[in-house]
Order: structure tokens, then C-alpha cells, then sequence
């Protein structure tokens, strides 16, 4: 390609400088007068003129050619521009260079990385609403009169009031119950299940609710490092009288905390949880909303003082 381009100029600035005094002569043969000669001579630099410009004319299109071949070769036809990238190199820019990160030194505690497809994000468990007081029982079995035995669910007294209801086409039906929020009552019944009563299910709205509990007789009951009972306030001097109406739900006890210099006022007590969940609703359609159940230590109890009227 370079030895063409050389020839090309060669012989460009050959037929120029021949041009230049063919001009140069023709200007001024008339004052030479060498007749004939200046005719010969003439004629031989118009010829060499006619020669050059054949060269010229065939050293261009050489170049053409080679040119785009090149071209071809380096864009697929793509004319160069002047920075020396091709169209196509200008359109697609070569990406950048990927950092590789060095490999910690030997020894180093490299932590465990947890990758979790994007296409199917984990499920988050939504968190227990603690206001959810929604009553919830939990249907144990559907038997007919004949074939019930209370027996068989009395594995599951620890876990709440076994109640029965009349069922039409002479059967029963077995409540264990009642929670309230969802959460503790699914809780409870996935104990149920543990313990193979794996046809049980909730009954949403404390179904149980409608039959007529058994009466609990507080008087025959004593308070125990075990017992769960119902704190109502706490306060400076209470009049006992202002919660008289509330021992239908249980015994009333004082508790003085006396690092607090107040008095706690208790109702109680209850043998499970479900027995005082129940006790607790009805404490607080009677105006205490922040009323809550706990279960006692040894130190409490020693500290109970109850009130009797």
C-alpha cells in the first residue's frame, strides 16, 4: 500500500513538472525561432503530457481499489473517521475492563453468603398483632352420643377448657377453647395435632362461647407458684369496695410492690391459660382495657393478701 501511494505521488509531481514546461514553452517559442525543432519538441512533450495522465488516471483507481479493501477488511466498508475508529468501533465501544478482586490473605474468615433467587422472593411471616383479640375454639371431633368417651380427650386438659356441644342427628361435638388472636390459637392447635388428634380445626368467633361453662367455684381454690391470675391496675390506697363486683370472676388479692410504694390489685386464680384469657375479655368490657394475665412466682404468693368482703 506504501510503495503505491509512492509511486502515486512520484509520478503526479513528474507529470506536473513536465506540464510546468510545456507551459514554459509554449509561452515562448515564437522568440526561440528554432522552427521544426520547437514543432518536434512539441509534439514528444504533449505525447510524455498524454502518457503522464494515463499513469495518473491508472495509479488513482489502483488506490481506490486497494482503499476499499481496506476499508472492508477493518469495518465491513465502514469509512475510517478521523480519530481512526470505524463507524461500527464508534457505535459499539469496547466494554470496560472487569476488576478482579484480589483473594484474602490465607486464614481470613470469609462470611457465608446467602443468595435467594429473585424470581421467587422468600414469604415473610406477617407479625402477630398483639390487639387481635378475635376468640377462637378448637374443634376436637364430631361423634355420635353413643360412641363418646370423654376420656379420649383428656390428654389435652393442660391445654385449655374440653367443653362438649349437642350436634344435630344425635351427635357431639368437642371444643377445646377458647383463645383469643390468631396466632396463640394456631399455636395451640398445632400442639393438638402433635398429640394426634390431627383432624382438629378452628372454629372462628368462640363457638363455645354460646354453651353454658361449668360455674367455678374460686372459694375451694388456693393460689400456687403455678397459678395464673388477673392484674387489673395498680394504684396508691384502692377501695377494695370499687372491685367487689369483679370476684365473680375470681378471688380478689392486694399485692403491695412496696419498692414502688403501690398496691396491685389481682383477681384470680385460674389453672390455665385459657381460663384466665376468658376471665380477662370480660375484665376489660368492665373498664379495664390494660389489664393483663401472668403466672406467679413463689415470692409472689407469699406477698398476696386477699381481700374478702
Amino acid at each position: 500500500m506504501k510503495n503505491l501511494l509512492q509511486t502515486f505521488v512520484s509520478a503526479l509531481i513528474f507529470g506536473l513538472l513536465v506540464y510546468f514546461l510545456f507551459v514554459v514553452y509554449d509561452k515562448n517559442k515564437d522568440r526561440i525561432g528554432w522552427g521544426e525543432t520547437n514543432e518536434k519538441l512539441t509534439k514528444e512533450a504533449e505525447t510524455v503530457s498524454e502518457n503522464v495522465d494515463k499513469g495518473v488516471r491508472k495509479a488513482k483507481k489502483i488506490y481506490e481499489k486497494v482503499k476499499k479493501e481496506v476499508n472492508e477488511e477493518n469495518g465491513n466498508g465502514a469509512t475510517p473517521s478521523p480519530d481512526g475508529l470505524s463507524g461500527a468501533d464508534k457505535s459499539t465501544p469496547n466494554p470496560p475492563a472487569t476488576k478482579t478482586t484480589p483473594p484474602p490473605p490465607e486464614g481470613t474468615l470469609i462470611p457465608e453468603t446467602v443468595i435467594t433467587p429473585t424470581n421467587n422472593p422468600p414469604q415473610q411471616t406477617p407479625p402477630v398483632n398483639p390487639n387481635d383479640t378475635t376468640p377462637y375454639d378448637i374443634q376436637l371431633a364430631l361423634v355420635k352420643n353413643s360412641a363418646y368417651n370423654p376420656e379420649t380427650w383428656q390428654s389435652l386438659s393442660d391445654l385449655g377448657t374440653l367443653t362438649v356441644q349437642a350436634a344435630p342427628n344425635n351427635r357431639k361435638r368437642v371444643i377445646l377453647g377458647t383463645y383469643y388472636g390468631r396466632a396463640r390459637a394456631e399455636e395451640i392447635l398445632g400442639a393438638v395435632k402433635q398429640r394426634g388428634f390431627t383432624d382438629a380445626f378452628l372454629l372462628a368467633g368462640g363457638k363455645a362461647n354460646t354453651v353454658n361453662l361449668p360455674q367455678i367455684n374460686f372459694n375451694k381454690r388456693r393460689l400456687t407458684s403455678n397459678s395464673y391470675i388477673i392484674q387489673l391496675a395498680a394504684m396508691r390506697n384502692p377501695q377494695s369496695k370499687k372491685f367487689k363486683d369483679f370476684t365473680k370472676l375470681g378471688n380478689l388479692y392486694f399485692e403491695y410492690a412496696a419498692d414502688l410504694d403501690i398496691t396491685k390489685i389481682i383477681i384470680g386464680p385460674y389453672q390455665n391459660e385459657t381460663e384466665a384469657a376468658q376471665a380477662l375479655q370480660e375484665v376489660k368490657t368492665k373498664g379495664y382495657p390494660r389489664a393483663f394475665t401472668r403466672r406467679l412466682t413463689v415470692h409472689e404468693v407469699a406477698n398476696m393478701e386477699q381481700v374478702v368482703f
